[in-house]
């Protein structure tokens, strides 16, 4: 959400909104009679349609399987492309690139109280934490209260609200 926000992407699939293909459709379309040449689409690894969002899980994790590995990106490309196809459809799936770059003062910063955090950590022999950030400050938490948790955007937040404001579809509407 916060990636597909900072780059000015029209269009944000989530997971924690499956996404209506016709949706996307109509949107891109109405983009482009409005003379806009293009639309930015960030698709989470896990986004999901309303079709697939109604399978089991066991049904969906063979589907998912199925894909031989590719991203969801190529099915919603597909998809687009036999409703739209006059469109031009191209896909990037970045991957680790995302994680890449130069790092600026704050990532130098960042991670040096990162490290100084993780080093007093083992100084006092407190194993099994994580270092954060929280609220500005550096910090730890056990690392069970993180291990196997994912972090969900909230559909009816106020980010997610916002981007609304702002024109962003999520696809299901």
């Amino acid at each position: 959400l916060a990636a597909g926000l900072a780059t000015g992407c029209e269009i944000i699939l989530l997971p924690e909104i499956p996404y209506d293909i016709n949706v996307i459709a109509k949107k891109i379309k109405e983009r482009n009679k409005k003379g806009k040449k293009f639309t930015i689409i960030a698709a989470a690894e896990g986004a999901i349609s309303k079709e697939d969002a109604t399978l089991s899980k066991k049904k969906y994790k063979a589907k998912v399987a199925g894909r031989g590995g590719h991203s969801v990106v190529e099915e919603i490309a597909r998809d687009l492309q036999a409703i739209m196809p006059e469109a031009e459809i191209r896909t990037s799936v970045i991957g680790h690139a995302q994680r890449g770059g130069e790092p600026d003062a704050y990532d130098r910063m960042i991670s040096t109280r990162f490290g100084i955090e993780g080093a007093r950590l083992i100084m006092n022999r407190s194993f099994g934490q994580l270092v954060v950030l929280k609220q500005g400050e550096v910090g730890s938490i056990p690392l069970q209260d993180t291990a196997g948790k994912l972090k969900y955007v909230d559909p009816e937040g106020k980010t997610v609200k916002n981007a609304r404001l702002m024109g962003v579809s999520f696809g299901d509407r």
